[in-house]
């Protein structure tokens, strides 16, 4: 969800109407609807652009820590801005809110800052497993803290 809609609380993730459920879409769009699409957007995109091209000489994956660090920092900073540009309430467990999706979002983006971590590499399945627990959790509550 962009910026302004974070912000404010207004919107939801949403499939087209004729769109077949999906329900691991469901799932992880839990998370995804706290971060603003601005963030995931260029996220995304400048971590697939610094990985080596397909036949390069060097096929050793980027991992950007630098870069994760900046899109945690921007991504309370652009939902507490949306939220006081639009005069919006519980500001505050948003932006709350928005940090923990992006650090569990991140997780799954291959050769985020996550990638780093020996702990993380090493025992994926139960880091996954761990991480998908936390999804049945805090999303839900994270709705009915700010009454989506």
């Amino acid at each position: 969800m962009s910026a302004i809609r974070m912000g404010t609380g207004s919107g939801s993730v949403a499939l087209a109407d004729n769109a077949p459920s999906n329900p691991v879409l469901e799932f992880f769009g839990r998370w995804v609807k706290w971060i603003p699409a601005e963030v995931i957007a260029i996220y995304g995109a400048t971590i697939s652009q610094m990985q080596p091209a397909a036949g390069a000489a060097s096929q050793t994956p980027v991992v950007s820590t630098p870069l994760w660090v900046i899109a945690l920092v921007f991504t309370p900073v652009i939902v507490a801005v949306a939220g006081w540009l639009t005069k919006s309430t519980k500001v505050p467990l948003r932006v709350a809110f928005s940090i923990v999706a992006f650090v569990v979002w991140s997780s799954t983006v291959p050769h985020s800052a996550w990638d780093q971590f020996d702990l993380f590499t090493k025992n994926k399945e139960l880091s996954y497993a761990l991480l998908g627990l936390l999804s049945l959790v805090f999303p839900p509550l994270f709705d009915r803290a700010v009454g989506d």
